[in-house]
């Protein structure tokens, strides 16, 4: 039984979140969250306001919360989503743009933003400011990934086909969507409704990564996740044009979450070794043609993992707040209450820490 463990804990005068799979006498995964973050979490997007534009460097600063600056890399950044003028090219100073944290800031260096926007599902990850449908590696079956392509393109279309000013490029928004008028003109409105296909006009900044959970899962509910998601992103963006500078439009979901976000059992239990591409940074992205120009999102993008089962079945926490904060309803979970033998004695999480070395788990 694989147990998750959720608590708080205190490290070199430091106050963190604990979240630990716990199997066979120990944990086989841990992580730890720094609580009060000032600069903001990895994935938490907002509307940054770049504040200097350094050709040489290829390079921009924007200050994405008051008083936080941070490292936008333009060259890993070909598209970037403005608050005023849609996705642009090129950014220049005083401009309102959407930008995710991609790397916390250490020591004199600045944290680095990604303008390619990344929203994670149970089923999906839905990128803006790119295009395409990918699957992850350990998905094989190309029926399965000729079927599902078809169906996701006739629902991204029909999501976005309404809203796509917002997914497209500033200088081709007009004549995008005058071409999606004609064509709704010169076709039956009924037929069009059931066959409108996004491949018949230049394709929305929108890339579909389909996961490993979503093998074998009935596919409407993955092509309902799919809905639901762009219709929130369509939700936040339109929100976010609205807003100051500063303003964070989407809060990454904490690691807890996420270990339940990404948990599955292998369909066919037969993919036990991991050989997924690296891209071309050395960073595994663990997707089929992934074109990511060099600008790797694995916080929360890599479908990592490595073949093997990963269920959970069960979460023990002694924080009744955190387990209040999970947001699958699927599994069972457990408040301790034992003042003679707390929980993370009863788990020894103090000796996890000697025996793995703490850095690597830092979320």
């Amino acid at each position: 039984m694989n147990k998750l463990i959720v608590t708080r804990v205190e490290l070199k005068n430091k106050n963190y979140i604990f979240s630990g799979i716990y199997k066979d006498k120990g944990f086989s995964e841990i992580h730890l969250e720094e609580e009060g973050e000032d600069a903001g979490n990895i994935g938490d997007i907002y509307v940054g306001r770049v504040s200097e534009v350094v050709k040489n460097l290829n390079a921009a600063f924007v200050e994405y919360k008051k008083g936080h600056k941070a490292y936008l890399p333009l060259q890993y950044n070909k598209k970037i989503m403005t608050q005023k003028e849609g996705v642009k090219e090129s950014v220049k100073k005083g401009d309102g743009v959407f930008v995710q944290l991609k790397k916390s800031g250490v020591k004199t260096k600045e944290p680095v933003l990604t303008g390619y926007l990344s929203f994670s599902g149970r089923y999906v990850v839905i990128e803006l400011n790119k295009s395409g449908i990918l699957f992850s590696k350990k998905i094989k079956d190309d029926n399965y990934k000729a079927r599902m392509s078809d169906l996701i393109e006739k629902t991204v279309g029909e999501v976005v086909s309404e809203n796509n000013q917002i997914f497209s490029e500033n200088n081709k928004s007009k004549y995008e969507t005058d071409k999606i008028n004609k064509i709704k003109r010169e076709n039956n409105a009924a037929e069009d409704k059931n066959n409108y296909n996004i491949n018949r006009v230049e394709k929305p900044n929108i890339c579909i990564i389909v996961r490993t959970n979503a093998y074998k899962t009935d596919s409407e509910i993955v092509l309902n996740e799919i809905r639901d998601m762009l219709k929130d992103i369509i939700k936040k963006i339109s929100e976010g044009r609205n807003r100051t500078f500063y303003s964070e439009i989407y809060k990454e979901d904490r690691r807890f979450n996420k270990i339940l976000r990404d948990s599955y059992k292998n369909p066919d239990n037969d993919d036990n070794n991991c050989d997924n591409n690296c891209d071309n940074n050395g960073y595994n992205n663990g997707y089929n043609n992934c074109d990511n120009n060099g600008d790797n999102n694995s916080y929360n993008n890599c479908d990592n993992n490595q073949g093997f089962e990963r269920v959970v079945d069960e979460v023990i926490s002694d924080r009744e707040e955190l387990l209040k904060e999970i947001k699958y309803k699927d599994v069972k979970c457990i408040l301790y209450k034992d003042d003679l033998l707390p929980l993370n004695k009863l788990y020894n999480i103090e000796g996890a820490f000697e025996e793995i070395k703490k850095e690597k788990y830092l979320a």
